[in-house]
């Protein structure tokens, strides 16, 4: 019997588990044809414009090499400074296709670096550790609601279970005895 209490219970949980977070799913878009397709964190984006400019990479091309992995809406953004940039396009004009905050902030952190040389990697380096603090202040917020809308969920299976195992037979063995 308390076989069945124990599966009804992990079930409830993990119902309110679902509930609470949200359908588990990915972080991304699908395409027209079906397809799943990536968009990265604006840590991650920065990691990877980073490693393709220390491997030699112009930032156009990096941008290119980049965007490329990604959904077709952030590609084509990316896609589309690279293209005025090898065109001649003033930096802050190529920039005007949108904002969000991985092409903001990819913006801001390679400007120095395009108009007047100064080295990108750096600059990267400051900017992805910003990026990385934003991340976790995020997760650690997300954290804090989910341990909140986890709690009604939890007592509401916890509550039955300990007055039926540890309430009731109490009462009745002093009602007995």
């Amino acid at each position: 019997m308390s076989g069945i209490w124990a599966v009804l219970a992990a079930w409830c949980m993990t119902a309110c588990v679902l509930a609470a977070t949200g359908r588990p799913g990915r972080t991304g878009e699908e395409s027209r044809d079906g397809c799943f397709t990536w968009n990265p964190t604006v840590a991650l984006m920065l990691e990877l414009v980073r490693a393709a400019l220390e491997q030699g990479s112009s930032i156009p091309r990096a941008l290119e090499a980049v965007g490329g992995a990604c959904s077709p809406h952030l590609g084509e953004r990316c896609a589309r400074v690279a293209q005025a940039l090898d065109r001649g396009v003033p930096w802050e004009d190529a920039w005007d296709v949108g904002e969000g905050e991985a092409m903001a902030l990819l913006r801001d952190t390679l400007r120095r670096s395009w108009t007047d040389g100064a080295g990108a990697v750096g600059q990267l380096e400051a900017a992805l550790e910003l990026a990385d603090t934003r991340e976790r202040m995020r997760i650690e917020r997300a954290a804090s609601r989910l341990s909140v809308g986890l709690l009604l969920p939890t007592g509401l299976c916890f509550l039955p279970a300990f007055l039926c195992v540890g309430v009731v037979p109490a009462i009745i063995s002093f009602t007995q005895g």
